[in-house]
C-alpha cells in the first residue's frame, strides 16, 4: 500500500508533539526532541499565519485566538509579572509548542483534513500504544524511574513511556477522539478498531489505576454507549447535556462541593474502601488549600509558570491537580475570564448552527469528550499538556466547515 508524502509529513509533524519522557530517552535525545518540536511548531505557525493573512478573519479564528490567549498569558505574560520565581524560559517553550500544535491542527483542517487526521492518529496511536504496553508491563508499580530522585519525586510514583500516572491521559485521550472522528468520517471499517483501542485503554488504566484517566475514559465509553441507544432516549435531553455552559456550571459546582463542603473527605473514604486510593485523593485537599492561598496572593495576574522546585515548595506538588485552580494559579482571573469568554463564544456559534449539527456522528463524539475531560481535569490537570485543545479546535471546524471528504 502506497503512503503519500503528505501523510508522511503530517505523521512526522505530529510525532514531534508525542515526546517520550526524559527518563526514557535520556537528556541528549530530550534536548534534540525539544528542538524538533520547536522547529515543527515554528513552521506551522508560519504556515498558518500565511493562510490567516490571505483570507478574512473568521469567528473560529477569534475563538481559537481567545483560547490560546489563556495559555500565552499564563505561560508568558504572567511569568513576566513574577519574573523572580517564574520559569520564563520554560513558559516560552510551552507557549511556542502550544501555539504550534494548534497551528498544526488548524492548518491541516483548512487545507487537507483527511491528511491531518491520518497523520495525527497514526503518530498518536503508535506512541500511545507503546505507553499502554508499559502500563501492562509495570502495572501500578511504576518502572521507568531513572532520575526521579534528581527531580525530587517519590519512588512510589508511576512512571511510564510518555509520562507518569495521570498525565498521559491528556496525551492519548485526544488521539482516541481523533481516531473516532477519522473512522466515522473517512474509514467506517476503523470504527471497530477505535472501540477496541478504547476498551484496551480502559483496561490498562484500570490495571495502573490512574484515577483521573480511568474516570475520563470510562465516562467517554458510557456516553458513546448511550449515543448508540439514542433512538430510545429523548434527543432534547442529549442536546441539553451537550451544552458547554451547562457542563462548566456543573463542573464548578462539583469542585466547590469537593473543596468547600467536605465532599472530598467522603469521596476519599469511598476510594480508600474500594480501590485503596484514599491517601492520594486526600492529598489533593492539602494541595488545593495551598493553591488557594497562593491564588489569593495574586488573584488578578496569577503566579505565572513556576519552576517545579518553586511549585513544590508552594503547593507540595508540581501542579494544582485541578483545571480551575491551575488556571487561577498560573494566570489569575485574567486567564479564567478569557477562558470563559472563549467557551461562551463557541457555545453561541453552536447554538446558531442549531440541532442539525448533532446529527453528525463525528460532532457528537467530540462533544461527548468534553464531559470526560472536565471530570478528569477536576481531579488532575496539567496545563502544559496542550493535546486536549484538539477538542476545542474540532468543535469549531466540524460544524462550520465540515470535514471534507
Amino acid at each position: 500500500m502506497k503512503i503519500s508524502k503528505r501523510v508522511i509529513i503530517s505523521f512526522l509533524s505530529a510525532m514531534a508533539f508525542f515526546q517520550p519522557a526524559r527518563y526514557v530517552i535520556g537528556d541528549i535525545i530530550t534536548r534534540m526532541w525539544n528542538w524538533y518540536v520547536i522547529g515543527v511548531s515554528l513552521i506551522y505557525i508560519t504556515l498558518y499565519i500565511l493562510v490567516y493573512t490571505r483570507r478574512r478573519i473568521t469567528k473560529a479564528d477569534i475563538g481559537i485566538i481567545a483560547m490560546l490567549g489563556v495559555f500565552v498569558y499564563s505561560f508568558l505574560i504572567a511569568s513576566l509579572f513574577n519574573i523572580s520565581t517564574s520559569n520564563f524560559k520554560g513558559g516560552l517553550i510551552y507557549t511556542i509548542t502550544t501555539i504550534g500544535f494548534v497551528a498544526y491542527l488548524c492548518y491541516g483542517l483548512e487545507k487537507e483534513p483527511k491528511i491531518l487526521l491520518k497523520g495525527y492518529v497514526s503518530a498518536g496511536m503508535t506512541m500511545s500504544f507503546i505507553h499502554l504496553l508499559t502500563i501492562l508491563l509495570y502495572q501500578n508499580k511504576g518502572g521507568m524511574r531513572t532520575g526521579i530522585s534528581a527531580l525530587g519525586r517519590a519512588y512510589s510514583d508511576n512512571w511510564f513511556f510518555l509520562s507518569h500516572a495521570n498525565a498521559a491521559f491528556y496525551i492519548f485521550f485526544p488521539v482516541i477522539i481523533a481516531l473516532f472522528v477519522y473512522a466515522y468520517t473517512y474509514e467506517k471499517k476503523l470504527i471497530k478498531v477505535a472501540y477496541a483501542f478504547l476498551v484496551f485503554t480502559l483496561v490498562c488504566l484500570y490495571v495502573q489505576w490512574s484515577l483521573a484517566g480511568f474516570i475520563g475514559i470510562l465516562f467517554f465509553a458510557i456516553l458513546l454507549t448511550l449515543d448508540g441507544l439514542q433512538k430510545h432516549l429523548s434527543n432534547k435531553i442529549i442536546y441539553k447535556f451537550m451544552n458547554l455552559r451547562l457542563i462548566m456550571v456543573i463542573s464548578i459546582a462539583v469542585e466547590l462541593f469537593l473543596a468547600l463542603f467536605s465532599g472530598l473527605s467522603k469521596y476519599t473514604e469511598f476510594m480508600y474502601l474500594y480501590f485503596g486510593k484514599g491517601q492520594s485523593i486526600g492529598a489533593r485537599l492539602r494541595i488545593w488549600e495551598k493553591a488557594i492561598e497562593c491564588i489569593i496572593s495574586h488573584p488578578i495576574v496569577g503566579n505565572g509558570w513556576n519552576y517545579e522546585s518553586v511549585a513544590v515548595l508552594r503547593l507540595t506538588s508540581s501542579h494544582t491537580h485541578n483545571i480551575l485552580l491551575e488556571f487561577l494559579y498560573c494566570g489569575g482571573l485574567i486567564a479564567v475570564v478569557t477562558f470563559i469568554f472563549s467557551i461562551n463564544y463557541l457555545q453561541k456559534q453552536l447554538n446558531k448552527a442549531g440541532n442539525a449539527i448533532y446529527k453528525d456522528k463525528s460532532m457528537r463524539v467530540v462533544l461527548f469528550s468534553v464531559v470526560p475531560f472536565v471530570l478528569a481535569a477536576t481531579f488532575d490537570f496539567y496545563m502544559y499538556r496542550f493535546h486536549t485543545l484538539i477538542i476545542y479546535v474540532l468543535l469549531w471546524y466540524l460544524p462550520k466547515k465540515g470535514i471534507k471528504k
